[in-house]
């Protein structure tokens, strides 16, 4: 894989209570994320910082190897054979660096999210269930969940925010129940929130997405991080 570029970040105006790491999905960029970021800032009750990466550009073998913005090459039509599992490995790999990253700014992993759209969730729960620190959660919205095999269930139950639409033609519901009622049955805390807006970011579900945040925030305390 091509060296990761620099992620987008926005700032809040007081000291950050999170960290949000919010992965685009396949074919887009991290400025198509601006306007959900920017929601998610306003409508969220504690000060949250946002960090956007990029997905390398690389040519995608399922769309005749033309050249996308990809966290991994799609090798194959099923949501669960989607990618090689070293390609799943480098995206985890560089998520886990911006994870690093936050807490040697001063957050604890406690309050560092991760999330991510489509391609992006996909990523963004593999890197959760593997990441052997503390989290926030992971929010996953129109997303999927890859080589289940290559997972193994983390030592403490991670919480988890899933939004997907009924009538998503990309990633089918059923996709998304799949991958809901596996988690679910390894201990995982899922708040499954269903919708009827297509595979699309929506502003309700950026601010449901908000309230869960502020819920989560709130359980592991709002004391100041140290940053």
């Amino acid at each position: 894989m091509p060296a990761p570029e620099l992620p987008l970040e926005l700032m809040p105006k007081r000291r950050p209570a999170a960290s949000v790491i919010w992965l685009h999905g396949l074919g887009a960029d991290a400025g198509d994320l601006l306007p959900a970021a920017e929601q998610l800032m306003r409508e969220a009750s504690h000060p949250l910082h946002v960090v956007l990466p990029r997905a390398p550009i690389i040519a995608v073998t399922r769309y005749g190897r033309v050249r996308l913005r990809a966290w991994f090459d799609v090798v194959d039509d099923g949501f669960d054979r989607r990618a090689r599992p070293a390609d799943l490995d480098a995206a985890v790999a560089e998520v886990h660096r911006l994870v690093r990253r936050e807490i040697e700014r001063g957050l604890p992993g406690r309050r560092i999210l991760l999330a991510g759209f489509s391609q992006g969730a996909a990523v963004a729960l593999h890197a959760a269930l593997r990441h052997a620190g503390e989290l926030l959660g992971v929010a996953a919205l129109s997303g999927y969940l890859p080589l289940r095999d290559a997972l193994v269930a983390a030592a403490v139950a991670r919480p988890v925010f899933l939004a997907h639409a009924a009538d998503d033609v990309v990633v089918p519901l059923a996709v998304a129940e799949s991958a809901r009622d596996w988690l679910v049955g390894r201990g995982h805390e899922v708040t499954w929130w269903p919708h009827a807006s297509g595979h699309a970011v929506t502003e309700a579900e950026v601010s449901t997405l908000a309230a869960w945040v502020d819920t989560a925030i709130g359980v592991v305390g709002t004391g100041e991080p140290g940053r």
